[in-house]
């Protein structure tokens, strides 16, 4: 519901495709076809090869092209490389969101693929903070946590946080079945509730790709924390902003909290990079 309330206010979307038969027997028509989602070309989060996810619908003739698309992983297993290479030679041109995709992709026969921010981080916390809406009471503190994985380690972490820091700490929560944990405020927030509760963090623990890119944006002091899979575009735009050492390696080490990040520094880089990503795709679609 929470996210369907989202869509229907926010976005202008095509008709409804089921399942891959009907792409290809009426897709939609296009100027330009252009593959954008997150991990789309994951094979093991797809569970296989999804022709769609490459464009296979788009009709002959039409330009192709991926920005800030994502495979997840540092590597392809065998049987992909064909059908990859077969796929991406149709396309005009190709970017990531993740070095070590750029660098897999350029591997398969496709030099000119580049690297380009997360199309969240195109935008500016002005511009987030236009749609943003803040659940919690003005000036009140707390750290944020959110976690995409089964990782009780990053609630216990938070909490440390919490009481280093001395305020309270929230928990978003999308998952029914999961109990609440005693001394834990947890919320399901709608999205632009989402967006607020980041931009009013005082600090933010997570082990979300999304939820470092909006601590890195928003300004808010971090933990990343790697999950056991698919962990490739947190390092990757940590290396990216010069972050590494946010990245939680021991649990029972909370000398970070106590490092400033620069992100004076921080938002040069995504300056820089937000400028170059909006270049490639002007340049995609002239």
């Amino acid at each position: 519901y929470r996210f369907d309330k989202f869509r229907d206010e926010y976005l202008h979307l095509s008709n409804q495709y089921l399942d891959a038969s009907q792409l290809l027997e009426n897709p939609p028509e296009a100027d330009v076809y252009c593959t954008g989602s997150d991990q789309v070309w994951n094979s093991v989060w797809n569970e296989g090869f999804e022709g769609p996810y490459f464009l296979d619908f788009a009709p002959v003739g039409k330009r192709r092209i991926a920005f800030s698309a994502s495979i997840g992983r540092e590597s392809i297993f065998d049987w992909e490389i064909p059908l990859m290479k077969n796929a991406l030679s149709k396309y005009y041109a190709i970017s990531m969101r993740e070095e070590s995709g750029v660098e897999l992709v350029k591997s398969l026969g496709f030099p000119d693929a580049q690297l380009v921010l997360d199309p969240t981080l195109l935008l500016t916390r002005d511009n987030w903070d236009k749609i943003a809406t803040h659940p919690m009471h003005a000036g009140e503190s707390y750290v944020l946590a959110y976690g995409l994985n089964d990782n009780p380690r990053l609630l216990s972490f938070a909490a440390g946080v919490a009481r280093e820091y001395g305020i309270n700490l929230i928990s978003i929560n999308y998952n029914p079945i999961h109990l609440p944990s005693a001394g834990i405020k947890e919320i399901t927030p709608d999205v632009t509730d989402f967006i607020g509760l980041f931009e009013d963090a005082s600090y933010v623990v997570t082990d979300s790709f999304h939820a470092t890119a909006f601590a890195l944006n928003f300004g808010i002091p971090f933990t990343a924390i790697a999950p056991p899979r698919f962990s490739t575009r947190i390092t990757s735009i940590l290396s990216l902003t010069h972050t590494n050492e946010r990245l939680l390696i021991n649990y029972n080490d909370s000398s970070m909290l106590r490092k400033p990040i620069d992100f004076e520094a921080v938002h040069d880089v995504l300056s820089n990079m937000r400028d170059k990503s909006v270049s490639f795709l002007r340049n995609a679609l002239a």
